[in-house]
């Protein structure tokens, strides 16, 4: 299916930023373009190592993800250095 996305118009990556439709006059609906259910990888996501250090990580983590509009926490596994999110919408 071709969205007909202009992807360096829509989608802007930069060091610790991702952000899909920065200006709201170029969103679609929701539904359209790549304004859809998405899950999101993060890679290289690096944790303290002690037990206490590591659980107060992951909470930073879920407050994180719970302060985003239609996203949820999925996983975070930190031997891997992963963070996975699904969000419903941009």
């Amino acid at each position: 299916m071709s969205r007909n996305v202009d992807l360096a118009k829509t989608v802007f990556i930069e060091p610790q930023l991702i952000e899909v439709y920065p200006s709201e006059e170029l969103k679609p609906p929701v539904g359209h373009g790549l304004n859809v259910p998405a899950n999101l990888y993060f890679f290289g996501v690096t944790s303290p190592s002690q037990p206490a250090a590591l659980a107060k990580f992951e909470s930073k983590l879920r407050r994180w993800v719970a302060s985003m509009p239609h996203a949820r926490f999925v996983s975070f596994d930190p031997e891997k250095q992963t963070l996975s999110i699904r969000a419903n919408h941009f």
